[in-house]
């Protein structure tokens, strides 16, 4: 999918249009919402849609190695926890550069943290909720 037309249909959610009427589009309503931060960023910086959607895909990968890492850490040693995390870094960005930013990759990107979360509440290991 387009991200600029993704960014857009972002626009005129928050501008109050609904799916039907504003952007008539088979993709899910969180497809959509994944944008909203690049558009906000384009806006109030005055980036181009496609500079703004590197920016928070970039922010994006950085939260989830840093949530994989924090993750991992009480599932693994210390540097196995870091070695996860360089993993995910590599997987989410250099085996996906011709979808860089396409909603595929943010979904991988919360994929891992996720599974990892639940690893964690599965076992009873006491982890911060805030993390969780």
């Amino acid at each position: 999918m387009d991200i600029i037309w993704m960014i857009n249909c972002a626009s005129r959610f928050l501008h109050g249009q609904t799916m039907t009427e504003g952007f008539n589009h088979e993709e899910l309503p969180l497809a959509t919402i994944v944008y909203i931060p690049a558009y906000l960023l384009s806006h109030y910086t005055g980036m181009s849609f496609a500079a703004a959607a590197f920016w928070t895909t970039t922010a994006y990968i950085s939260l989830s190695c840093l949530a994989v890492f924090f993750l991992a850490a009480h599932l693994l040693k210390k540097d196995e926890a870091f070695l996860l995390a360089a993993s995910a870094a590599v997987a989410g960005t250099a085996a996906v550069l011709n979808e860089f930013g396409q909603r595929d990759q943010i979904l991988v990107l919360g994929l891992l943290p996720f599974v990892l979360g639940q690893i964690i509440l599965t076992r009873g290991i006491n982890c911060s909720r805030t993390l969780l």
